[in-house]
């Protein structure tokens, strides 16, 4: 059976769990959600608060998959793309893997502290070789917190003049 039937026979099953009770809707968007979509989203639950991975819309009552990008169906496809991509485009240093590709909290994290690392050696040896010929810079902070998740912000902004021409320079911190 392909995934799109059984994704379809699981969406028949929530609806009718819906129709007799067992299942409810809430619009309430998950802790942390700050997108203008979730207005128009129901979040779908048991009776003991467990979340299925569906969302129904509150307009047309159409279930929607929370997991479209996730399982090993939809990480075929995206490895048949990237090897025609390799075979056929311009990519040739090596054959990439669609899971190192796909949005997961793993790979997300190992990402941004990746490019994190990267942006703080380039920007440390930028600012050793600007701040010996300058002669003035200023230095502003804004910290906050954010109320829905508890999560402290801290940015850190450099301002000075380089060959005529105003640089800012901004870091970002989150105590998470």
């Amino acid at each position: 059976m392909s995934s799109t039937n059984k994704q379809e026979i699981e969406k028949k099953k929530i609806l009718r769990l819906l129709k007799e009770g067992e299942l409810f809707t809430i619009a309430e968007p998950p802790g942390g959600a700050t997108g203008d979509f979730w207005s128009s989203l129901k979040r779908i639950k048991d009776k003991d608060d467990l979340f299925e991975p569906l969302v129904q819309c509150s307009v047309c009552d159409t279930l929607q998959s929370f997991n479209s990008v996730d399982g090993e169906g939809f990480e075929q496809l995206c490895q048949k793309l990237i090897d025609i991509g390799y075979k056929y485009g311009g990519a040739r240093s090596g054959l990439p893997n669609a899971k190192d590709f796909l949005l997961d909290p793993t790979n997300i994290s190992r990402t941004v502290k990746q490019l994190a690392e990267e942006y703080r050696v380039k920007l440390k040896d930028l600012l050793q070789q600007d701040l010996k010929k300058i002669k003035l810079f200023g230095v502003t902070l804004d910290y906050w917190k954010n109320g829905g998740t508890s999560e402290n912000y801290l940015i850190v902004n450099i301002h000075y003049t380089k060959d005529g021409k105003m640089v800012n320079l901004k870091w970002s911190f989150c105590d998470k």
